[in-house]
């Protein structure tokens, strides 16, 4: 009976030692993606945060990172310029980013068979907030231009886990 206790006592102390000193707080200051379906295709806009990395936390947060994909049903589309791009806190009503000069991407045949055009826009260093995106882009084809004026929302999608260290080191190998 005293071995039985003696060796419980002693998982449990190895367990405290390894698993409970070496926990981590993971805050993640997420937002949903957001998305616009129209008659060629859909549009996919995401607002993504930078990992940071401490001694008992990771955060992802800002500086953030606007990923758009445009996705067209038709293959004759041959470019997507992004004419304009506002990005606007819903609260205050502050513009805190603002397209420069026009982007224009290629739409290359992606592996499920649909057109893809994509953009990235980093180094938004901006407050955990609602925001609305406004696109004015314009898709040109072989046949036609297309000329779209959309609005998105990003909603904030905060999410806090713990992990371990060990266990992550262990489950990597």
């Amino acid at each position: 009976m005293r071995m039985i206790r003696f060796i419980m006592i002693a998982v449990g102390l190895i367990c405290t030692l390894c698993f409970g000193c070496s926990s981590r707080l993971n805050k993640h200051y997420d937002y949903k993606a957001a998305q616009y379906k129209f008659k060629e295709g859909i549009i996919i806009a995401k607002l993504m945060g930078t990992f940071k990395s401490y001694e008992k936390e990771t955060l992802r947060t800002a500086p953030y990172e606007i990923f758009i994909a445009i996705e067209s049903n038709e293959k004759y589309h041959d470019t997507a310029t992004l004419k304009s791009i506002e990005l606007t806190d819903t609260d205050s009503g502050e513009i805190v980013f603002n397209l420069k000069e026009p982007v224009e991407e290629k739409f290359i045949n992606d592996s499920d068979g649909s057109f893809c055009a994509y953009f990235s826009l980093s180094g938004l260093t901006i407050k955990y907030v609602r925001y609305m995106l406004v696109l004015n882009l314009e898709i040109d084809g072989r046949e036609a231009k297309l000329e779209k004026k959309v609005i998105l929302y990003f909603d904030k999608d905060y999410k806090e886990h713990k992990s371990n260290d060990f266990i992550d080191k262990i489950m990597s190998v």
